[in-house]
Protein backbone atom coordinates (compact mmCIF):
# COMPACT_ATOMS: atom_id res chain seq x y z
CA UNK A 1 0.00 0.00 0.00
CA UNK A 2 2.80 2.41 0.92
CA UNK A 3 4.60 1.71 -2.33
CA UNK A 4 1.50 2.29 -4.43
CA UNK A 5 0.81 5.54 -2.57
CA UNK A 6 4.31 6.74 -3.24
CA UNK A 7 3.98 5.82 -6.91
CA UNK A 8 0.76 7.83 -7.09
CA UNK A 9 2.48 10.80 -5.49
CA UNK A 10 5.33 10.44 -7.94
CA UNK A 11 2.94 10.40 -10.87
CA UNK A 12 1.33 13.60 -9.67
CA UNK A 13 4.78 15.07 -9.13
CA UNK A 14 5.79 14.29 -12.72
CA UNK A 15 2.56 15.86 -13.97
CA UNK A 16 3.20 18.95 -11.84
CA UNK A 17 6.76 19.25 -13.12
CA UNK A 18 5.55 19.18 -16.73
CA UNK A 19 3.07 21.96 -16.03
CA UNK A 20 5.60 24.15 -14.20
CA UNK A 21 8.76 23.76 -16.27
CA UNK A 22 7.50 25.65 -19.34
CA UNK A 23 6.82 28.64 -17.08
CA UNK A 24 10.43 28.94 -15.92
CA UNK A 25 11.39 31.54 -18.52
CA UNK A 26 8.49 33.79 -17.57
CA UNK A 27 8.33 33.23 -13.84
CA UNK A 28 11.97 34.00 -13.11
CA UNK A 29 11.37 37.58 -14.21
CA UNK A 30 9.32 38.12 -11.06
CA UNK A 31 10.67 38.80 -7.59
CA UNK A 32 10.70 37.32 -4.09
CA UNK A 33 9.23 33.89 -3.35
CA UNK A 34 8.00 33.40 -6.94
CA UNK A 35 11.59 32.88 -8.04
CA UNK A 36 12.10 30.20 -5.43
CA UNK A 37 8.90 28.38 -6.31
CA UNK A 38 9.62 28.46 -10.03
CA UNK A 39 12.97 26.77 -9.54
CA UNK A 40 12.46 24.61 -6.47
CA UNK A 41 9.21 22.84 -7.39
CA UNK A 42 10.48 21.23 -10.64
CA UNK A 43 13.70 20.13 -8.96
CA UNK A 44 11.94 18.58 -5.97
CA UNK A 45 9.25 16.81 -7.95
CA UNK A 46 11.76 15.51 -10.47
CA UNK A 47 13.95 14.18 -7.69
CA UNK A 48 11.00 12.45 -6.00
CA UNK A 49 9.79 10.90 -9.25
CA UNK A 50 13.22 9.69 -10.28
CA UNK A 51 13.97 8.30 -6.81
CA UNK A 52 10.81 6.18 -6.83
CA UNK A 53 11.47 4.96 -10.38
CA UNK A 54 15.07 4.08 -9.50
CA UNK A 55 16.67 6.82 -11.61
CA UNK A 56 17.48 9.38 -8.92
CA UNK A 57 20.24 11.88 -9.77
CA UNK A 58 21.85 10.65 -6.58
CA UNK A 59 22.28 7.26 -8.20
CA UNK A 60 22.74 8.08 -11.90
CA UNK A 61 23.75 11.09 -14.09
CA UNK A 62 21.24 13.55 -15.55
CA UNK A 63 19.86 12.84 -18.99
CA UNK A 64 21.17 14.83 -21.97
CA UNK A 65 18.00 16.92 -21.98
CA UNK A 66 18.60 17.96 -18.37
CA UNK A 67 22.32 18.75 -18.60
CA UNK A 68 21.56 22.49 -18.58
CA UNK A 69 20.14 22.10 -15.08
CA UNK A 70 23.42 21.02 -13.52
CA UNK A 71 24.71 22.98 -10.54
CA UNK A 72 23.14 24.31 -7.38
CA UNK A 73 20.89 26.77 -9.26
CA UNK A 74 18.88 25.63 -12.25
CA UNK A 75 18.37 29.24 -13.37
CA UNK A 76 22.11 29.82 -13.76
CA UNK A 77 21.80 29.34 -17.51
CA UNK A 78 19.02 31.91 -17.94
CA UNK A 79 20.52 35.31 -18.93
CA UNK A 80 17.33 37.16 -17.91
CA UNK A 81 17.40 35.66 -14.43
CA UNK A 82 21.14 36.28 -14.04
CA UNK A 83 20.80 39.92 -15.07
CA UNK A 84 17.61 40.68 -13.14
CA UNK A 85 19.06 39.08 -10.02
CA UNK A 86 22.19 41.20 -10.26
CA UNK A 87 20.22 44.41 -10.89
CA UNK A 88 17.82 43.64 -8.03
CA UNK A 89 20.79 43.12 -5.72
CA UNK A 90 22.30 46.46 -6.75
CA UNK A 91 18.96 48.22 -6.27
CA UNK A 92 18.69 46.87 -2.75
CA UNK A 93 22.26 47.89 -1.99
CA UNK A 94 22.37 51.37 -3.57
CA UNK A 95 18.85 52.34 -4.68
CA UNK A 96 17.60 52.48 -8.26
CA UNK A 97 18.47 56.17 -8.64
CA UNK A 98 22.12 55.28 -8.00
CA UNK A 99 22.39 52.79 -10.89
CA UNK A 100 24.48 55.24 -12.91
CA UNK A 101 26.46 53.22 -15.40
CA UNK A 102 29.17 54.70 -17.67
CA UNK A 103 27.89 56.52 -20.74
CA UNK A 104 30.46 54.81 -22.96
CA UNK A 105 31.58 51.21 -22.51
CA UNK A 106 34.13 49.57 -24.78
CA UNK A 107 33.80 45.80 -24.56
CA UNK A 108 37.22 44.44 -25.45
CA UNK A 109 37.29 40.81 -26.52
CA UNK A 110 39.75 38.74 -28.47
CA UNK A 111 41.46 35.50 -29.13
CA UNK A 112 44.13 34.30 -26.70
CA UNK A 113 47.38 36.07 -27.51
CA UNK A 114 45.64 38.77 -29.56
CA UNK A 115 47.16 41.51 -27.42
CA UNK A 116 44.26 42.89 -25.41
CA UNK A 117 46.59 43.99 -22.65
CA UNK A 118 49.11 45.39 -25.12
CA UNK A 119 46.55 47.51 -26.97
CA UNK A 120 44.33 48.61 -24.09
CA UNK A 121 46.27 51.79 -23.26
CA UNK A 122 46.22 52.88 -26.89
CA UNK A 123 42.44 52.34 -27.06
CA UNK A 124 42.01 54.37 -23.87
CA UNK A 125 43.96 57.27 -25.36
CA UNK A 126 42.11 57.01 -28.67
CA UNK A 127 38.75 57.38 -26.94
CA UNK A 128 39.90 59.87 -24.31
CA UNK A 129 39.04 57.55 -21.43
CA UNK A 130 40.92 58.20 -18.18
CA UNK A 131 39.61 55.37 -16.01
CA UNK A 132 41.67 52.20 -15.74
CA UNK A 133 40.27 49.30 -17.73
CA UNK A 134 38.22 46.64 -15.96
CA UNK A 135 39.92 43.30 -16.51
CA UNK A 136 37.22 40.74 -15.87
CA UNK A 137 39.66 37.93 -15.12
CA UNK A 138 41.15 40.08 -12.34
CA UNK A 139 37.74 40.32 -10.66
CA UNK A 140 37.66 36.53 -10.27
CA UNK A 141 40.28 35.82 -7.64
CA UNK A 142 38.76 32.98 -5.59
CA UNK A 143 40.80 29.75 -5.52
CA UNK A 144 38.06 27.95 -7.44
CA UNK A 145 37.96 30.66 -10.12
CA UNK A 146 41.75 30.68 -10.43
CA UNK A 147 41.82 26.91 -10.88
CA UNK A 148 39.29 27.13 -13.72
CA UNK A 149 41.16 29.98 -15.43
CA UNK A 150 44.52 28.24 -15.15
CA UNK A 151 43.05 25.20 -16.90
CA UNK A 152 41.90 27.38 -19.79
CA UNK A 153 38.23 27.30 -18.78
CA UNK A 154 35.76 30.03 -17.82
CA UNK A 155 34.10 30.94 -14.53
CA UNK A 156 30.30 30.82 -14.26
CA UNK A 157 28.29 33.60 -15.90
CA UNK A 158 26.33 34.46 -12.76
CA UNK A 159 29.43 35.30 -10.73
CA UNK A 160 31.01 37.24 -13.59
CA UNK A 161 27.93 39.38 -14.21
CA UNK A 162 27.40 40.25 -10.55
CA UNK A 163 31.01 41.35 -10.05
CA UNK A 164 31.14 43.28 -13.33
CA UNK A 165 27.96 45.31 -12.80
CA UNK A 166 29.18 46.25 -9.33
CA UNK A 167 32.47 47.46 -10.78
CA UNK A 168 30.80 49.49 -13.55
CA UNK A 169 28.95 51.60 -10.98
CA UNK A 170 32.13 52.99 -9.46
CA UNK A 171 32.49 56.76 -9.70
CA UNK A 172 35.80 56.59 -11.58
CA UNK A 173 34.09 54.89 -14.54
CA UNK A 174 31.21 57.34 -15.02
CA UNK A 175 32.56 58.99 -18.18
CA UNK A 176 33.70 55.81 -19.90
CA UNK A 177 35.54 52.56 -19.38
CA UNK A 178 37.09 49.63 -21.21
CA UNK A 179 35.94 46.17 -20.12
CA UNK A 180 38.56 43.58 -20.99
CA UNK A 181 37.27 40.01 -21.36
CA UNK A 182 33.49 40.36 -21.62
CA UNK A 183 31.37 38.90 -23.14
CA UNK A 184 32.85 35.43 -23.43
CA UNK A 185 29.73 33.27 -23.68
CA UNK A 186 26.36 33.42 -25.35
CA UNK A 187 24.72 34.12 -22.00
CA UNK A 188 27.09 37.02 -21.33
CA UNK A 189 26.32 38.41 -24.79
CA UNK A 190 22.61 38.37 -23.93
CA UNK A 191 23.36 40.07 -20.60
CA UNK A 192 25.21 42.78 -22.50
CA UNK A 193 22.07 43.50 -24.54
CA UNK A 194 19.95 43.48 -21.39
CA UNK A 195 22.30 45.99 -19.76
CA UNK A 196 22.00 48.31 -22.76
CA UNK A 197 18.20 48.11 -22.60
CA UNK A 198 18.24 48.70 -18.85
CA UNK A 199 20.44 51.79 -19.23
CA UNK A 200 17.98 53.20 -21.78
CA UNK A 201 15.09 52.41 -19.44
CA UNK A 202 16.84 54.22 -16.59
CA UNK A 203 17.41 57.21 -18.88
CA UNK A 204 13.70 57.39 -19.75
CA UNK A 205 12.68 56.88 -16.14
CA UNK A 206 14.76 59.77 -14.80
CA UNK A 207 14.87 61.98 -17.92
CA UNK A 208 12.63 64.77 -16.55
CA UNK A 209 14.05 64.72 -13.03
CA UNK A 210 16.83 66.71 -11.42
CA UNK A 211 19.14 63.69 -11.69
CA UNK A 212 18.36 63.11 -15.37
CA UNK A 213 21.83 64.26 -16.56
CA UNK A 214 23.38 61.31 -14.71
CA UNK A 215 21.51 58.88 -16.97
CA UNK A 216 22.90 59.53 -20.43
CA UNK A 217 22.29 57.72 -23.66
CA UNK A 218 24.57 54.66 -23.55
CA UNK A 219 27.19 54.01 -26.20
CA UNK A 220 28.52 50.47 -26.55
CA UNK A 221 31.55 49.60 -28.68
CA UNK A 222 32.44 45.94 -29.17
CA UNK A 223 36.13 45.60 -30.05
CA UNK A 224 37.30 42.19 -31.25
CA UNK A 225 41.04 41.55 -31.66
CA UNK A 226 41.52 38.45 -33.77
CA UNK A 227 44.46 36.15 -34.55
CA UNK A 228 44.51 32.65 -35.99
CA UNK A 229 45.19 29.55 -33.89
CA UNK A 230 48.89 29.18 -34.69
CA UNK A 231 49.60 32.83 -33.89
CA UNK A 232 47.61 32.56 -30.66
CA UNK A 233 49.46 29.44 -29.51
CA UNK A 234 52.92 30.77 -30.34
CA UNK A 235 52.25 34.09 -28.60
CA UNK A 236 51.01 32.34 -25.45
CA UNK A 237 54.08 30.10 -25.32
CA UNK A 238 56.37 33.06 -25.99
CA UNK A 239 54.75 34.92 -23.13
CA UNK A 240 55.26 31.87 -20.93
CA UNK A 241 58.98 31.78 -21.71
CA UNK A 242 59.32 35.48 -20.87
CA UNK A 243 57.45 35.07 -17.59
CA UNK A 244 59.56 32.01 -16.67
CA UNK A 245 62.77 33.95 -17.33
CA UNK A 246 61.49 36.90 -15.30
CA UNK A 247 60.47 34.70 -12.37
CA UNK A 248 63.84 32.95 -12.45
CA UNK A 249 65.61 36.31 -12.14
CA UNK A 250 63.33 37.35 -9.28
CA UNK A 251 63.99 34.06 -7.49
CA UNK A 252 67.73 34.34 -8.00
CA UNK A 253 68.11 38.00 -7.02
CA UNK A 254 65.20 38.48 -4.65
CA UNK A 255 64.31 41.68 -6.52
CA UNK A 256 60.97 42.34 -8.20
CA UNK A 257 57.71 40.42 -8.02
CA UNK A 258 56.83 37.04 -9.41
CA UNK A 259 54.34 37.00 -12.31
CA UNK A 260 51.54 34.49 -12.75
CA UNK A 261 52.47 31.61 -15.05
CA UNK A 262 49.41 29.78 -16.31
CA UNK A 263 49.24 26.29 -17.74
CA UNK A 264 48.26 27.79 -21.12
CA UNK A 265 51.56 29.71 -21.12
CA UNK A 266 53.70 26.59 -20.98
CA UNK A 267 51.59 23.72 -22.32
CA UNK A 268 50.83 23.74 -26.05
CA UNK A 269 47.85 21.44 -25.57
CA UNK A 270 46.34 23.76 -22.97
CA UNK A 271 46.99 26.76 -25.23
CA UNK A 272 45.21 25.08 -28.13
CA UNK A 273 42.32 24.12 -25.85
CA UNK A 274 42.01 27.74 -24.76
CA UNK A 275 41.81 28.86 -28.39
CA UNK A 276 39.24 26.16 -29.11
CA UNK A 277 37.11 27.43 -26.22
CA UNK A 278 37.34 30.94 -27.67
CA UNK A 279 36.22 29.84 -31.15
CA UNK A 280 33.43 27.55 -29.98
CA UNK A 281 32.08 29.45 -26.97
CA UNK A 282 33.02 33.11 -27.42
CA UNK A 283 33.50 33.99 -31.08
CA UNK A 284 30.03 33.14 -32.39
CA UNK A 285 28.19 35.20 -29.73
CA UNK A 286 30.54 38.10 -30.49
CA UNK A 287 29.67 37.98 -34.19
CA UNK A 288 25.96 37.85 -33.33
CA UNK A 289 26.30 41.23 -31.58
CA UNK A 290 27.24 43.00 -34.82
CA UNK A 291 23.58 43.79 -35.47
CA UNK A 292 23.14 45.46 -32.08
CA UNK A 293 26.21 47.60 -31.33
CA UNK A 294 29.13 49.36 -32.95
CA UNK A 295 31.33 46.44 -33.91
CA UNK A 296 35.06 46.81 -34.52
CA UNK A 297 36.87 43.74 -35.90
CA UNK A 298 40.64 44.22 -35.85
CA UNK A 299 43.24 41.87 -37.30
CA UNK A 300 45.78 41.77 -34.47
CA UNK A 301 48.30 39.49 -36.18
CA UNK A 302 50.32 42.43 -37.56
CA UNK A 303 52.91 44.62 -35.85
CA UNK A 304 51.92 46.89 -32.96
CA UNK A 305 52.11 50.00 -35.18
CA UNK A 306 49.85 48.45 -37.83
CA UNK A 307 47.34 47.29 -35.22
CA UNK A 308 47.25 50.78 -33.69
CA UNK A 309 46.56 52.29 -37.12
CA UNK A 310 43.73 49.80 -37.59
CA UNK A 311 42.30 50.77 -34.20
CA UNK A 312 42.41 54.45 -35.15
CA UNK A 313 40.54 53.77 -38.38
CA UNK A 314 37.94 51.69 -36.56
CA UNK A 315 37.22 54.41 -34.01
CA UNK A 316 36.53 57.22 -36.43
CA UNK A 317 33.75 59.27 -34.93
CA UNK A 318 30.25 58.12 -35.90
CA UNK A 319 27.85 60.81 -34.71
CA UNK A 320 24.81 58.97 -36.06
CA UNK A 321 25.43 56.27 -33.48
CA UNK A 322 26.66 58.39 -30.57
CA UNK A 323 24.20 61.30 -30.59
CA UNK A 324 20.51 61.43 -29.88
CA UNK A 325 18.25 61.37 -32.94
CA UNK A 326 17.12 64.98 -32.38
CA UNK A 327 20.66 66.33 -32.06
CA UNK A 328 21.88 64.34 -35.05
CA UNK A 329 19.02 65.61 -37.27
CA UNK A 330 19.80 69.20 -36.23
CA UNK A 331 23.43 68.81 -37.35
CA UNK A 332 22.57 67.26 -40.71
CA UNK A 333 22.56 70.64 -42.50
CA UNK A 334 26.34 70.78 -42.02
CA UNK A 335 28.21 68.22 -44.17
CA UNK A 336 30.86 65.94 -42.69
CA UNK A 337 34.48 66.95 -43.16
CA UNK A 338 35.17 63.79 -45.14
CA UNK A 339 32.36 64.72 -47.54
CA UNK A 340 33.69 68.27 -47.88
CA UNK A 341 37.18 66.91 -48.57
CA UNK A 342 35.88 64.40 -51.10
CA UNK A 343 33.91 67.09 -52.90
CA UNK A 344 36.90 69.42 -52.67
CA UNK A 345 39.07 66.94 -54.58
CA UNK A 346 36.49 66.70 -57.34
CA UNK A 347 36.15 70.48 -57.56
CA UNK A 348 39.94 70.90 -57.64
CA UNK A 349 40.27 68.56 -60.62
CA UNK A 350 37.51 70.41 -62.48
CA UNK A 351 39.11 73.81 -61.84
CA UNK A 352 42.55 72.68 -63.02
CA UNK A 353 41.04 71.34 -66.23
CA UNK A 354 39.19 74.61 -66.80
CA UNK A 355 42.42 76.61 -66.30
CA UNK A 356 44.06 74.63 -69.11
CA UNK A 357 41.21 75.05 -71.56
CA UNK A 358 39.83 78.49 -70.72
CA UNK A 359 42.68 80.51 -69.11
CA UNK A 360 45.73 78.79 -70.53
CA UNK A 361 47.95 81.88 -70.89
CA UNK A 362 47.46 82.99 -67.29
CA UNK A 363 47.78 79.40 -66.04
CA UNK A 364 51.15 78.89 -67.74
CA UNK A 365 52.46 82.19 -66.30
CA UNK A 366 51.38 81.14 -62.78
CA UNK A 367 53.15 77.79 -63.12
CA UNK A 368 56.28 79.55 -64.43
CA UNK A 369 56.23 81.90 -61.43
CA UNK A 370 55.92 79.00 -58.99
CA UNK A 371 58.82 77.16 -60.61
CA UNK A 372 61.03 80.29 -60.71
CA UNK A 373 60.20 81.97 -57.40
CA UNK A 374 58.68 79.31 -55.13
CA UNK A 375 60.59 76.08 -55.76
CA UNK A 376 64.06 77.33 -54.73
CA UNK A 377 62.68 78.46 -51.37
CA UNK A 378 60.68 75.25 -50.87
CA UNK A 379 63.79 73.17 -51.53
CA UNK A 380 65.83 75.18 -49.04
CA UNK A 381 63.13 74.69 -46.42
CA UNK A 382 62.49 71.02 -47.26
CA UNK A 383 63.74 69.74 -43.89
CA UNK A 384 61.48 72.07 -41.91
CA UNK A 385 58.25 71.30 -43.77
CA UNK A 386 57.32 74.99 -43.79
CA UNK A 387 58.05 78.03 -45.94
CA UNK A 388 56.77 81.61 -46.11
CA UNK A 389 57.09 83.12 -49.57
CA UNK A 390 56.63 86.83 -50.26
CA UNK A 391 55.90 87.62 -53.88
CA UNK A 392 55.34 90.93 -55.68
CA UNK A 393 54.89 89.31 -59.06
CA UNK A 394 52.38 91.26 -61.17
CA UNK A 395 50.87 88.01 -62.40
CA UNK A 396 49.00 87.78 -59.12
CA UNK A 397 47.21 91.03 -59.86
CA UNK A 398 45.07 89.00 -62.23
CA UNK A 399 41.79 88.13 -60.48
CA UNK A 400 42.12 84.37 -60.99
CA UNK A 401 45.90 83.95 -60.73
CA UNK A 402 45.93 83.74 -56.95
CA UNK A 403 43.35 80.92 -56.95
CA UNK A 404 45.37 79.13 -59.64
CA UNK A 405 48.52 79.23 -57.50
CA UNK A 406 46.70 77.82 -54.46
CA UNK A 407 45.12 75.05 -56.54
CA UNK A 408 48.45 74.07 -58.13
CA UNK A 409 50.15 73.88 -54.74
CA UNK A 410 47.25 71.82 -53.31
CA UNK A 411 47.37 69.38 -56.21
CA UNK A 412 51.10 68.92 -55.64
CA UNK A 413 50.54 68.01 -51.98
CA UNK A 414 51.30 71.34 -50.31
CA UNK A 415 49.00 73.18 -47.91
CA UNK A 416 49.00 76.88 -48.75
CA UNK A 417 47.33 79.92 -47.21
CA UNK A 418 47.46 83.31 -48.94
CA UNK A 419 47.47 86.72 -47.28
CA UNK A 420 47.52 89.92 -49.35
CA UNK A 421 49.31 92.93 -47.84
CA UNK A 422 48.34 96.36 -49.20
CA UNK A 423 50.55 99.43 -48.72
CA UNK A 424 50.10 102.97 -50.07
CA UNK A 425 53.48 104.35 -51.13
CA UNK A 426 54.45 107.84 -52.24
CA UNK A 427 54.95 108.12 -55.99
CA UNK A 428 55.76 111.86 -56.25
CA UNK A 429 55.09 115.27 -54.80
CA UNK A 430 53.57 117.89 -57.09
CA UNK A 431 54.94 121.11 -55.58
CA UNK A 432 53.10 123.70 -57.64
CA UNK A 433 49.82 121.98 -56.88
CA UNK A 434 50.74 121.18 -53.27
CA UNK A 435 49.75 117.57 -53.53
CA UNK A 436 51.20 114.08 -53.39
CA UNK A 437 50.56 111.12 -55.62
CA UNK A 438 50.44 107.64 -54.15
CA UNK A 439 50.24 104.15 -55.53
CA UNK A 440 49.13 100.85 -54.04
CA UNK A 441 51.77 98.19 -53.59
CA UNK A 442 50.55 94.59 -53.19
CA UNK A 443 52.63 91.87 -51.54
CA UNK A 444 51.41 88.28 -51.61
CA UNK A 445 52.36 86.16 -48.61
CA UNK A 446 52.10 82.41 -49.24
CA UNK A 447 52.30 80.40 -46.01
CA UNK A 448 53.12 76.87 -47.19
CA UNK A 449 53.41 73.66 -45.18
CA UNK A 450 54.19 70.11 -46.30
CA UNK A 451 55.40 66.76 -45.00
CA UNK A 452 59.00 66.90 -43.96
CA UNK A 453 61.33 63.91 -44.29
CA UNK A 454 62.55 61.89 -41.31
CA UNK A 455 66.30 62.30 -40.84
CA UNK A 456 66.52 59.43 -38.37
CA UNK A 457 63.98 56.70 -37.74
CA UNK A 458 61.60 57.32 -34.85
CA UNK A 459 63.06 54.32 -33.03
CA UNK A 460 66.71 55.35 -33.40
CA UNK A 461 68.58 55.63 -30.08
CA UNK A 462 69.29 59.09 -28.78
CA UNK A 463 72.96 59.91 -28.29
CA UNK A 464 73.97 61.79 -25.21
CA UNK A 465 77.08 63.95 -25.23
Amino acid sequence: MFRSAVRGLAARAVSASRSVRPQLGRTVMGRGWRQVVAVAVPRQVRTLASFVSGTSPLLSPLSDADQHLKGPDAEVKDPHFIFRSAIASLERKYGRDKLRFPREILWLAGAPGAGKGTNTNYILRERGITADSIVVSSLLTTPEALAIKNAGGMVGDKEVVELLLEELLKEKNKHGVVVDGFPRTGIQAEVMKLLYDEMNNLRKEFFNTNIGPFFRRPTFHLVVLFVDEETAVQRQLFRGRKIAQHNARVEATGEGEMEELRATDVDEGAARHRYKVFKEVTYEPLKALRDHFQYHFIDASSTIDEVEKAITREFEYQSSLELSAETFDTLQTIPLSVDVARRGKMDLAERLESYTTEKRDVFLKVIKTIRRDFLPILRRQALTGKAVIRSESPIFHHPIAKAMALDVLSERGFTAVLDVEKNMLLRKVVMDEARMEHFEKLTYHFDITFDRPSIRGTHSPRHRF
